[in-house]
């Protein structure tokens, strides 16, 4: 439903891991750390519990393509929000609900 890029860092011992998305779903909410194994897999953020999803290498680069295009869409989405459709907008939804 909407996304924060970089949104904070957290730290795991001495070790330090830039969250990089946080991702609100319709039923729960989520940190993304891309590209990266080994952060907590799940953070208090003061009451809230939020679960650390992290995304191997090779998943990224796998996507590589997909990432890309995206990349370059979202922004234009974003800031036309107000000008899509219900329908459109729930069909992306439904599109990258689930990996392909």
């Amino acid at each position: 439903m909407t996304f924060c890029e970089r949104p904070l860092q957290i730290a795991n011992g001495s070790d330090k891991h830039l969250i990089d998305f946080w991702v609100r779903y319709r039923e729960r909410e989520a940190l993304l750390v891309l590209g990266e194994e080994g952060p907590p897999s799940e953070v208090m953020l003061g009451d809230a519990s939020l679960r650390v999803h992290a995304v191997p290498p090779a998943e990224v680069a796998a996507a590589r393509v997909w990432i890309s295009n995206w990349e370059q869409m979202l922004p234009c989405l974003i800031a036309c929000q107000q000008f899509i459709g219900r329908s459109f907008a729930d069909s992306i939804v439904k599109f990258v609900w689930t990996p392909t």
